[in-house]
């Protein structure tokens, strides 16, 4: 089934000026669908590192833009359990292949720590973890975090949106998270 709604600014020959703002609203709401999940940071760092062809980014690059203080206080903050946003997964490929649309250097700062090339460094607090990396961390401090949830939100379009649509979707889904 074709979508019955057009993207804003994408040419039609249809007219919707005679459908219901109610239409449109349940139409928008079922564009896109969103799937949350949680999972363990050791799990995640494995699965980027040594599956990381499941993992793309939208420009295709996986260089980090933060520097190595700011990676470091990411691991700090997990450390010690403060809140962080979720990272968003464009589902490309049904439970297969996935593009990153946010958390890029959250991820890479995560997968770096666990296999063992960040060494942390910067720290704001005085845990007395400054130079530690995962391997010689504290045994209580490294279980702690093992046991740290991240949050997924993984979004895809329904299966009746064509290509196209879906990828100026996730070009609009991109765009918005960036300017927050």
């Amino acid at each position: 089934m074709v979508s019955k709604f057009p993207i804003a600014n994408e040419p039609s020959d249809m007219s919707i000026s005679n459908i219901t703002p109610e239409d449109k609203y349940e139409f928008g709401k079922l564009t896109l669908i969103q799937r949350h999940e949680r999972i363990k940071l050791p799990i995640l760092a494995y699965d980027i590192y040594y599956v990381n062809h499941n993992y793309t980014t939208i420009d295709s690059n996986w260089s980090s833009t933060w520097d190595l203080i700011k990676q470091s206080r990411l691991i700090e903050s997990l450390i010690i359990n403060i809140p962080v946003p979720p990272i968003i997964l464009y589902e490309v490929s049904y439970g297969k292949k996935y593009k990153i649309v946010d958390g890029r250097e959250r991820l890479k700062a995560i997968a770096d720590f666990y296999n063992r090339r960040l060494v942390l460094n910067g720290l704001e607090l005085n845990l007395g973890l400054e130079g530690q990396t995962c391997n010689t961390l504290p045994v209580i401090i490294k279980s702690a975090l093992d046991l740290r949830l991240l949050d997924l939100t993984t979004i895809f379009p329904k299966k009746d949106i064509s290509p196209d649509k879906a990828a100026r979707l996730m070009e609009i889904v991109a765009a918005r998270l960036e300017k927050g």
